[in-house]
């Protein structure tokens, strides 16, 4: 089955979701602090504590380091999921006992 669709349709549909995005992309870069991060970590599903019973969403973005925590922890939270097949609590968790590197989300396209 082949699907006809008309490629000047599709690219003016993405300049279109480009100029939507871009504001709020713009908005959202000069609002994140590791506060929200952390929320957005919690919304995924990761809870409970890691070593020293520090809170696992602490931990997970504790871990990102600058360069992806600026590209935000949704990212590399669902980078890994999709790498593993696993649930958001379980990649955190992992994460926060050091038994999955963070650096694995920089493999996933």
């Amino acid at each position: 089955m082949e699907l006809r669709i008309d490629r000047a349709r599709v690219d003016d549909a993405r300049r279109l979701a480009r100029r939507v995005v871009e504001p709020v992309a713009a908005f959202i870069d000069a609002h994140s602090t590791v506060s929200v991060e952390r929320a957005i970590v919690r919304l995924f599903g990761a809870d409970g504590v890691g070593p020293q019973e520090a809170p696992v969403p602490n931990l997970f973005v504790e871990r990102l380091g600058p360069q992806r925590l600026a590209r935000g922890a949704a990212a590399a939270l669902g980078a890994l999921v999709a790498h593993t097949g696993r649930t958001p609590d379980d990649v955190a968790s992992a994460v926060a006992d050091g038994s999955l590197t963070i650096e694995a989300a920089d493999r996933v396209p």
